[in-house]
């Protein structure tokens, strides 16, 4: 189909997200300054807290979402949209916060995704998600 990869890495993936859990910190520390002492609430997802992938996934569907990407019937992680020239399909892949893109021009998705988030590790995908990453031509089987 003559795709082509990106993949890269929310870096601030949590920060982004609203946490869904009522969470708190009793007194913050000294690293507060004139607010040590006080009652911390907690809005954003942060690491640790037992829903914020959930709330992370929410939120970045929402993101998909509102680009045009719809998640497919067989996996909920793997997103798709007709391109704009309606010449071929495109692909998001998520797990957590890393994501890889599947199109023709996988760069125009991957600077609308940077227009929302900061992101890490862009590139060409040769190790992902732990696994070596190659592309192979598939011959045709006719000839």
């Amino acid at each position: 189909m003559g795709l082509e990869q990106l993949c890269s890495n929310v870096s601030n993936a949590y920060e982004n997200a609203e946490s869904s859990q009522k969470a708190y910190v009793p007194k913050a520390g000294y690293e507060f300054g004139t607010r040590k002492g006080m009652m911390i609430v907690i809005v954003k997802a942060l690491c640790g807290l037992s829903v914020s992938g959930a709330d992370w996934h929410r939120h970045f569907s929402n993101s998909l979402r509102s680009n045009g990407f719809e998640p497919t019937r067989y996996d909920k992680d793997v997103w798709i949209q007709l391109s704009k020239d309606k010449t071929h399909y495109e692909y998001i892949c998520t797990y957590v916060d890393d994501f890889m893109i599947a199109s023709k021009q996988p760069e125009a998705i991957m600077e609308l995704t940077k227009k929302e988030y900061s992101v890490k590790g862009e590139g060409a995908p040769l190790y992902y998600l732990s696994n070596d990453h190659k592309m192979h031509k598939v011959q045709n089987a006719i000839g």
